[in-house]
């Protein structure tokens, strides 16, 4: 009987070191900077994005992982009996998932599940990391999907930019449209919602714009106060403005102390969002599936 293999593409945010210490497999995102292409992760680090990004005089352009390198992976992956379970970018904010459905039709049937997260970034990378795990102790692909379908469904992901102009000019900016043409120093805060970007609250000051953050989410906390939630965090070339305001969401949240992890915003998604953006999540997790997340 074969294992369960687990595929991603690069805009779920997880480091080499995360890929590696899971076993999964990486679809990198390409970016270019005129004539010139990276793999997002492979050849392109965060730091060297943002570095590059800021200096350029046009934004970068993103393009999703090849068919070539999807077909590949996946022949790979499947050439000794093991299944493939595929973990992609929201479809309404990219056309990975519908590529590699394409692809994966070629396979027999029921080796390869193409699942379309309606997520990105901390949500898509959680979603691949408990799948992994899942995979790992034996989990079955039901198994697996429905657990990942519940992230899909139940995280809430709050995020503010300095400004809208990167999701404008990518085409990502979604229903925070509405947002465009604000005041100076009004900070948008912005929500991923059924797999698009969606606006929240136009805010004056980041600050504040943070501490709405930690509203929504207390107040989500609240509603169901016998239910565990846990908590993450994430930045786009802004981590020192993070750290500065970690202690004042931890405590606010009554998470001082506890282990929550901060997601660096790599290149496939600070493209479109910009230097400076600030996160902040939340997930209800069922007691059952604690093994998954005691492993580290």
């Amino acid at each position: 009987m074969g294992h369960i293999r687990i595929v991603t593409d690069s805009t779920g945010d997880l480091s080499l070191a995360e890929l590696d210490q899971y076993k999964i497999s990486l679809l990198p995102v390409m970016i270019s900077f005129g004539q010139q292409t990276y793999q997002e992760l492979i050849d392109l680090s965060p730091a060297q994005f943002y570095q590059a990004m800021n200096a350029a005089p046009e934004l970068p352009m993103t393009s999703q992982p090849s068919p070539g390198k999807m077909q590949e992976v996946f022949a790979s992956l499947t050439e000794g009996g093991d299944e493939v379970m595929a973990y992609f970018i929201s479809g309404e904010l990219s056309g990975s998932a519908q590529t590699a459905r394409m692809l994966a039709g070629a396979f027999p049937e029921g080796r390869i599940t193409v699942v379309d997260s309606r997520s990105v970034s901390i949500g898509l990378g959680f979603m691949v990391k408990m799948a992994a795990i899942a995979a790992a102790k034996g989990w079955s692909g039901k198994q697996i999907l429905d657990m990942t379908n519940y992230i899909s469904e139940n995280m809430k992901i709050y995020f503010v930019v300095d400004h809208l102009d990167n999701l404008r000019k990518g085409g990502r900016i979604g229903r925070a449209a509405a947002f465009l043409g604000t005041m100076l120093n009004i900070r948008p805060l912005l929500e991923i919602k059924d797999g698009i970007v969606c606006p929240v609250e136009r805010i004056r000051g980041k600050g504040k714009a943070v501490e709405h953050m930690v509203r929504l989410v207390k107040k989500t906390i609240n509603q169901n106060p016998d239910t565990a939630y846990k908590l993450f965090l994430g930045h786009g070339d802004a981590l020192e403005e993070l750290e500065s305001y970690k202690p004042r969401i931890l405590t606010q949240l009554a998470a001082a102390g506890q282990d929550v992890p901060v997601v660096e915003i790599g290149a496939a998604v600070g493209t479109h969002t910009g230097s400076g953006l600030l996160a902040l999540a939340c997930l209800p997790w069922p007691e059952s599936w604690q093994e998954l997340t005691e492993c580290k």
